[in-house]
């Protein structure tokens, strides 16, 4: 009797309801008559303005996911208690996700209906499940962001290069607190003359190990100088930049290379004044050999003082 009254007060409320989804308003009273225990203000009174259960989970409902359940409109797609159909509830510690129970996902990561992503990088699931980028683009912060040039990186700040940038070393974000860094990796400061390298640090002036660059390792054989390699030099003589040199008797180079003997001669390695003969030597032959002259030839005017 209670029904039939409700279904009567409806049909005269039917100018208030779209006339192109409900004429009369007789679907919605009869689906909330027949849905509810006392649908009064729960459902008819709600349908006569064109809203309520029967819109949202009943004849006219907008979305497939929503359904009635226990009186109350579910979305069967997300709900735990009521996952892809009423009264289906997920184990403890799964989730609903396109009305399927999934596992609980670990750390930074979300369940979606193709498993558990990472929305934050996830190209395919970027910020969202099913979310994905253009091509060429990838996703950061989950946020889909244009392919960076080769070498570099996408992160929130922009293209990196994480093989060298100190703001960004190995990975977007890690800093390198002091030092730099070098293939990805923070490196300590250096001492003047070296620089840092994967290895540790290296004279790249003179390491056939790092000649240059860090890595590049001279042939067998060769040296490293000048931060070029070099092929080696006779036996008695060592590579500088101006070619093989004896470092015993080259004045231009004694001791080491560029080392100049001002005055004098180079001999074992170091700088010294001429030896001449006993029969040649005079007071004006020695102030000669001081200003860099040779044994045979005298002062003259006193233009060696």
């Amino acid at each position: 009797m209670v029904k039939l009254l409700i279904v009567s007060l409806l049909a005269l409320c039917a100018s208030a309801v779209p006339q192109e989804q409900d004429p009369g308003n007789r679907i919605c009273a009869q689906w909330c008559a027949d849905n509810f225990d006392n649908p009064g203000r729960i459902c008819t009174a709600p349908a006569a303005q064109g809203r309520g259960p029967c819109y949202t989970c009943g004849p006219f409902k907008e979305s497939e996911s929503q359904e009635l359940c226990d009186e109350r409109c579910r979305d069967t797609d997300t709900h735990p208690q009521h996952c892809g159909r009423c009264d289906t509830p997920c184990s403890q510690g799964s989730s609903c996700v396109g009305g399927v129970c999934q596992p609980a996902c670990p750390a930074g990561r979300s369940t979606c209906p193709s498993g558990c992503k990472d929305l934050n990088s996830d190209p395919q699931h970027c910020g969202r499940c099913d979310t994905p980028c253009s091509q060429g683009s990838s996703c950061v912060g989950g946020m889909c962001r244009a392919a960076c040039p080769p070498g570099q990186s996408t992160c929130p700040a922009g293209c990196k290069d994480l093989n060298t940038d100190e703001q960004n070393c190995g990975a977007c974000g890690t800093v390198c607190a002091q030092g730099s860094c070098v293939g990805g990796v923070c490196q300590p400061l250096c001492p003047p003359g070296q620089s840092p390298c994967p290895t540790g640090c290296k004279n790249l002036d003179s390491d056939p190990q790092n000649c240059g660059i860090c890595g590049n390792v001279c042939p067998q054989g060769s040296s490293c100088v000048g931060r070029s390699c070099q092929p080696a030099c006779p036996a008695g003589q060592s590579r500088c930049p101006t070619g093989c040199k004896d470092l015993n008797s080259d004045s231009q180079n004694c001791g080491a290379c560029g080392n100049v003997c001002t005055h004098g001669v180079c001999r074992a390695g170091q700088c010294s004044r001429k030896h001449c003969p006993g029969s040649k030597l005079s007071l004006l032959h020695i102030l000669r050999l001081s200003d860099g002259g040779d044994c045979d030839t005298p002062c003259e005017n006193d233009n060696c003082i």
